[in-house]
């Protein structure tokens, strides 16, 4: 019996060990390949939103011709704020000049809102009555069903009257969250969140004192003007921005590859009208849908959204998360951690894929082992033909047994 023990153990190590070649041996690095840093032209966005690219470039030199002459602080804040109230779009020739993509939350928090009453009902009060698309912002947000869900019933707001309906009392601080749930509407991309910005610089002359005094006081923006280099700090800046989206492009690349591997093999995508959760997906499903896949769908029951599921004949086949590292970062382990747990919850109940890819793994092989023996430990718990971790081109290998097991 001993030595029956011994020889399973050995096998066991042996299994484990292919597992590890395999997936070392399989990891997928294109996305790794440095594209060129070089873009002719403008991003596509600021092309529409100046209308030419030589309009860009005049805005460009117009800001670079405020330095001639000594400068103090003082004129050159009373010189931006100029051309603000002038033409909103030099914010963001200023963004592009002295940030990758966009300023931080942080920055842009404190440049579009006066920081100092951020906690204050009436500042926002005032802000309905002067800015309507901020006013449309709080009553569309004041109509969430999600946010009533947490917060109870929520004031409401008449956009044309541009301020708050209900009376004051218990309500005010319910409507003061919802103020602040409609500020951190203006923190994204330019790409969303232009027009919102646009309407705050145009109808509050403090967001223009505020973008002013920020970028003269915390940036180079004077030694750029006073050394007539905004152009050329400018076209360094787009170039830099370029690598940068391409950087935000591959954070969705795994999942990227995951649709051209599914779409190879003959699913095609469902699209559910609204967010249904995943145990109300199957009742939805029409019984022909042949192989198919959805995509972000939520398990309210653990907080989560998965990244896919797999259907056949009307019934769900898998639920597949994926991600991918370039680097070895230190939250990969608390990653690994949650899809560990994830497995573990979704057992007799979800079959769980997980795919990740990616170099950063070379660096943290003994926590692709642990996962390893988390799966050996796992198949005695739920067999299954198909492996709990792949990586890309492993799931690419195992698609036509996936759709068998389905």
């Amino acid at each position: 019996m001993r030595l029956l023990g011994s020889q399973d153990s050995k096998k066991a190590d042996e299994l484990q060990r292919a597992k590890l070649v395999e997936f070392f041996a399989t990891l997928d690095l294109k996305s790794e390949i440095q594209p060129t840093t070089k873009k002719d032209g403008l991003p596509e966005s600021l092309s529409n939103w100046f209308g030419s690219e030589e309009n860009f470039w005049n805005h460009a030199r117009c800001l670079q011709s405020l330095g001639n002459g000594v400068l103090r602080d003082s004129e050159l804040v009373a010189k931006v704020r100029s051309l603000l109230e002038k033409d909103p779009l030099y914010f963001l020739i200023l963004m592009h000049l002295h940030r990758q993509i966009r300023f931080t939350n942080l920055e842009l928090v404190n440049v579009l809102f006066d920081s100092n009453r951020l906690d204050d009902a009436n500042y926002y009060n005032d802000l309905m009555t002067r800015d309507k698309l901020f006013a449309g912002v709080v009553c569309r947000i004041s109509k969430s069903k999600g946010l009533s869900r947490y917060l109870g019933a929520i004031p409401s707001f008449d956009q044309s009257k541009l301020q708050p309906t209900s009376e004051a009392g218990d309500s005010d601080t319910i409507r003061l969250a919802v103020f602040k749930k409609a500020v951190t509407s203006y923190l994204g991309s330019e790409e969303r969140c232009w027009s919102l910005w646009e309407s705050r610089i145009k109808c509050d002359p403090l967001v223009r004192k505020n973008i002013a005094k920020f970028v003269v006081e915390n940036e180079d923006l004077k030694e750029l003007v006073q050394e007539k280099a905004v152009v050329s700090a400018l076209t360094r800046s787009l170039r830099i921005v370029n690598v940068e989206l391409v950087k935000r492009e591959r954070g969705e690349y795994g999942s990227k590859r995951v649709r051209e591997i599914l779409k190879g093999a003959g699913f095609r995508q469902l699209r559910l009208k609204r967010r249904t959760d995943i145990s109300e997906v199957e009742k939805s499903l029409p019984s022909q849908s042949g192989y198919a896949y959805l995509r972000e769908v939520p398990w309210k029951e653990q907080g989560k959204v998965f990244d896919f599921l797999l259907v056949h004949g009307g019934r769900i086949g898998f639920v597949v998360e994926t991600n991918y590292f370039t680097t070895s970062m230190s939250k990969i382990r608390e990653v690994v951690k949650h899809f560990r747990e994830l497995k573990v919850a979704c057992r007799r109940k979800y079959r769980l894929i997980y795919i990740t890819d990616g170099m950063g793994w070379f660096n943290l092989m003994k926590t692709v082992k642990e996962m390893v023996e988390f799966e050996q430990k796992e198949s005695s718990a739920e067999p299954s033909r198909i492996p709990y971790l792949m990586n890309l081109e492993l799931f690419r290998r195992e698609i036509s047994e996936i759709k068998c097991e389905m």
